[in-house]
């Protein structure tokens, strides 16, 4: 078996290769200014291909290391703590990308010989990697304290109303934009169809609040008899 996944990981890298080669798809997986197409947004035919070699590798590395590494408790815990913080790292990557960039412009601007290098991916990374250690778990404690409670009975036409103003509103930002102006109405409406969405939801989600009625003859009655004048 681990001899048709490495002929599997072979083919489809093979095969990326040959799409790269073509020089139809970009090399770079973000989108970049000077790329009329971007990898990942949405994925390509490449990112495809790319995401079966890669599940091949980790089938590989199941077969072959699977029993040793369920046996390493540090290895575990690594594990256990990345991916209670994957959607964190998914949705926040990007920003904390963004704020390394920032914090190296000024020094490009002041040192314009080493601007190159500054503003270079491995100088980016470099900085960008410690940020994510040190913030995501920082990110992670906040969003745990926006999430709502979820409810026994959560409101599902609420749900399904405002999952589908999720999706109206992400289809409008893709094909126009994020804007807020009114020279742009379908931007704007997609950001407000988004926005209202999330509030939805969150509130489709929470905790029902139940009335308990009274009964009739319930400790509350008047009629009922006081333990201690029994």
């Amino acid at each position: 078996m681990a001899v048709v996944w490495a002929t599997l990981v072979g083919a489809v890298l093979a095969l990326l290769m040959l799409l790269f080669a073509v020089d139809y798809y970009p090399r770079s997986a973000v989108g970049l200014g000077d790329q009329w197409v971007a990898n990942l947004v949405p994925p390509t035919a490449a990112m495809a291909v790319l995401a079966v070699a890669q599940t091949a590798v980790l089938a590989l590395v199941e077969r072959r290391f699977g029993a040793a590494l369920a046996r390493s408790q540090v290895l575990n815990q690594v594990l256990g703590r990345l991916n209670a913080l994957a959607v964190t790292i998914y949705l926040w990557h990007g920003p904390i990308i963004a704020l390394a960039i920032g914090l190296l412009y000024p020094f490009a601007l002041h040192y314009r010989a080493a601007a190159p290098v500054l503003m270079g991916r491995p100088v980016i990374l470099a900085l960008a990697v410690p940020l994510m250690i040190g913030l995501f778990p920082l990110i992670s404690l906040v969003e745990r304290g926006l999430v709502p409670d979820l409810g026994d009975e959560p409101r599902k036409r609420l749900a399904i109303a405002a999952m589908a103003l999720l999706i109206l509103g992400f289809w409008l930002i893709y094909h126009a934009g994020t804007v807020l102006h009114p020279g742009a109405p379908r931007a704007t409406a997609g950001v407000l169809c988004f926005s209202v969405g999330a509030l939805m939801f969150r509130d489709a989600s929470r905790r029902a609040r139940h009335h308990v009625r009274r009964s009739h003859d319930g400790p509350n009655d008047e009629s009922a008899v006081h333990p201690g004048r029994a």
